[in-house]
């Protein structure tokens, strides 16, 4: 019986050792599996040829993703020709070359529209007095600005007369007379106006006596008194009040001449000192006046 129960003894303390070291082996074993599972995923976390990562075609090949031509390559997007190509937004000539734009020359080029100053004028001088049928002495004025591209006059300048269109110059023969009379002168460009005002009068014929005032002197003969007569030669002369006896006036040319030598019967016509006469030259375009002076002694 004793024998019996040593041997039972043997055998439970048999299966113990058996059964813990079964126990410690399959733990072991389910240690390394568990480090080798975590070196696995660790590997396949940080691996760049993992084709679960990088080579799978759902991912990087799917042509409906990287190469899908409505994507990548399609017309309509990268090469089509109405958005980088279109003529009508890059070369279009009607948006960087067209000459309407840039180079228009009424735009950016034009001297008449960005350079011109308007030209001022003035006339030294006025009034100035001219004889019908007698050429005129040019008359130019003084411009500043730009030069005038026209010249005009209000009103119209006398018969004969004109204006020169670019320099504003008055020159000819007028051929009639004119009453005095204002003109307004006006030079103007592209970049404005200004005017000048000079007075004109032309006058049919003109007289003169160089020598007045004059002086007689008793018992003194005196040559004749001829005046300078321009423009047409004058029909008729008159003079007032009259002269003395001992002077004569011709009606034709207006020369006052000495009848006689002895002046003392001009002192018995009352002596007086100093007198003014008048006299008119007439032809057919007109008359013209000057004063004399003549004083008795």
């Amino acid at each position: 019986m004793i024998k019996k129960k040593i041997t039972l003894l043997f055998i439970t303390t048999a299966l113990f050792h058996c059964n813990k070291a079964n126990v410690e082996d399959t733990n072991s074993k389910a240690l390394e599996l568990v480090l080798a599972t975590q070196e696995q995923i660790t590997s396949n976390a940080t691996s760049p040829t993992d084709p679960a990562s990088t080579t799978d075609p759902a991912s990087t090949t799917d042509p409906a993703s990287t190469t899908d031509p409505a994507s990548t390559t399609d017309p309509t997007s990268t090469t089509d020709p109405t958005s980088t190509t279109d003529p009508t937004s890059t070369t279009d000539p009607t948006s960087t070359t067209d000459p309407t734009s840039t180079t228009d020359p009424t735009s950016t080029t034009d001297p008449t529209s960005t350079t011109k100053t308007a030209p001022t004028i003035s006339y030294n001088g006025s009034p100035f007095i001219y004889i019908s049928g007698i050429a005129i002495t040019n008359l130019g004025p003084t411009l500043g600005g730009d030069t005038p591209t026209s010249c005009s006059s209000s009103p119209e300048l006398p018969t004969g007369l004109s204006l020169d269109n670019s320099t504003c110059v008055l020159s000819g023969t007028p051929t009639s007379t004119n009453t005095t009379t204002d003109f307004t002168i006006t030079a103007s460009n592209s970049g404005g106006s200004n005017s000048a005002t000079i007075n004109i009068t032309v006058q049919a014929l003109s007289i003169s006596y160089a020598a007045s005032p004059f002086t007689y002197v008793r018992n003194t003969t005196i040559d004749d008194i001829v005046p300078t007569i321009k423009g047409d030669a004058p029909t008729s002369c008159s003079i007032t009040p009259d002269l003395p006896s001992t002077l004569s006036f011709n009606n034709t040319n207006c020369v006052i001449s000495s009848v006689v030598s002895d002046t003392t019967s001009i002192c018995r016509r009352g002596c007086t000192s100093t007198i003014d006469y008048t006299i008119t030259a007439t032809n057919a375009k007109g008359s013209n006046t000057t004063v004399i002076t003549i004083t008795y002694q």
